[in-house]
């Protein structure tokens, strides 16, 4: 559609500018009979120019300077040349629609253009409300977010005294463990002298024995 509605602006550059050409020559072709001021100072500037040429001779354009001609010489042709294509397939463009197609095309578009401009307002009308519900809901989440944040102050109490007496039963069970060891250490020893003295009292039964 966007593109269709430039190649209607452009159609009608196009013939505006056709309008003007031949509006502008209208005129001039009316005044033919009479010389205009324009040709009349054209006509005195090449009389004086003609009477001077005895006295000093033109400069001969150089080689470069013919080329450069040339070749701008060229250049205009070819931009010329384009713009008569692009006339000339615009101008086919629009043989192909009728003033009753442009017409419909011309009130396809407006009736676009209204809804879209109903549209906008519409939801014009409508922000306010959005807006109250969006601040609303902004309300609302801020509620949540501060009693989330509190409960989570909370677990993270909690789980500090978890963490202060997990270290502190580790603590105890280091003590435990030393405590064990040093226990068991004692009982070994306790075992080495019950069975060093079960065996001197043996050893003294044996002489007892002996000498009775």
């Amino acid at each position: 559609m966007g593109s269709q509605a430039g190649m209607l602006s452009m159609l009608l550059r196009v013939f505006r500018r056709d309008n003007r050409i031949h509006t502008d020559t209208r005129p001039r072709q009316k005044e033919a009979g009479r010389p205009s001021w324009w040709e009349r100072a054209r006509n005195n500037w090449s009389m004086r120019r003609h009477r001077s040429a005895g006295e000093a001779s033109p400069q001969a354009p150089t080689i470069n300077e013919q080329k450069k001609r040339h070749e701008r010489l060229e250049k205009l042709k070819r931009e010329l040349q384009n713009i008569k294509n692009a006339r000339d397939e615009l101008q086919a463009i629009l043989a192909n629609y009728t003033n009753k197609d442009l017409n419909d095309r011309i009130n396809f578009e407006t009736f676009m253009l209204e809804m879209q401009h109903d549209q906008v307002m519409t939801d014009l009308k409508r922000m306010p409300q959005d807006m109250s519900e969006a601040l609303s809901k902004c309300k609302q989440l801020t509620k949540e977010n501060q009693f989330y944040c509190f409960r989570n102050c909370h677990h993270l109490i909690e789980s500090n005294l978890i963490q202060h007496k997990v270290r502190m039963l580790r603590k105890e069970n280091r003590q435990l463990l030393r405590e064990q060891i040093a226990l068991e250490e004692c009982n070994i020893e306790t075992k080495i002298l019950c069975n060093e003295g079960s065996q001197k009292i043996k050893d003294h039964y044996t002489k007892q024995q002996q000498v009775g």
